[in-house]
């Protein structure tokens, strides 16, 4: 086997396995929030009855506990939508890992579909880091983006090359 090809492959299950431990474990906390303040929210609606003979005082002490409460119905509706939306984001992160994972293992074993795919990913990386070379900003974040280009650019090359006549 090439050593170059192990390179490659070490560093997309390399990659899969960084970008994948963390995004289980944020769709997992993520997921837990999500549920568990759609449950409170729930609950809080049900206990919400004035009781029957009721003086001003505690229709004005319920009130504003009902007022309290909404407040923090809303606040707790919009922390449900943003762990939902995390949530989600994570698990496209996770799959993406995955897949990364699974190139990985592919090029390993010499598979053409891993090559294929992997052809197909470092086509848009190479895109995305000429764009970030191309764009005015820091000198450092413009460098970061050449050693990326770089880095697909020899990816590509690799892929291409190591493979010998099965393209």
């Amino acid at each position: 086997m090439d050593p170059r090809v192990a390179m490659l492959a070490n560093a997309f299950s390399a990659l899969g396995g960084i970008l994948g431990v963390p995004a289980l474990l944020g769709t997992l906390i993520f997921g837990f929030c999500a549920i568990t303040l759609s449950a409170l929210r729930r609950r809080s609606e049900d206990a919400t009855s004035y009781p029957k003979n009721a003086d001003a005082i505690v229709l004005t002490v319920l009130t504003i506990g009902k007022a309290i409460g909404g407040a923090a119905n809303l606040l707790g509706r919009f922390g449900s939508g943003i762990m939902t939306v995390l949530a989600a984001g994570s698990i496209a992160v996770l799959a993406f890992a995955v897949l990364l994972y699974a190139i990985g293992r592919g090029l390993d074993r010499h598979e053409d579909w891993a090559r294929w795919t992997a052809f197909a990913l470092m086509a848009p990386v190479g895109a995305l880091a000429f764009l970030g070379f191309l764009t005015r900003g820091r000198a450092i974040r413009r460098l970061a983006a050449l050693a990326i280009l770089g880095g697909a650019g020899y990816a590509t090359f690799i892929l291409w090359t190591a493979f010998g006549e099965s393209v």
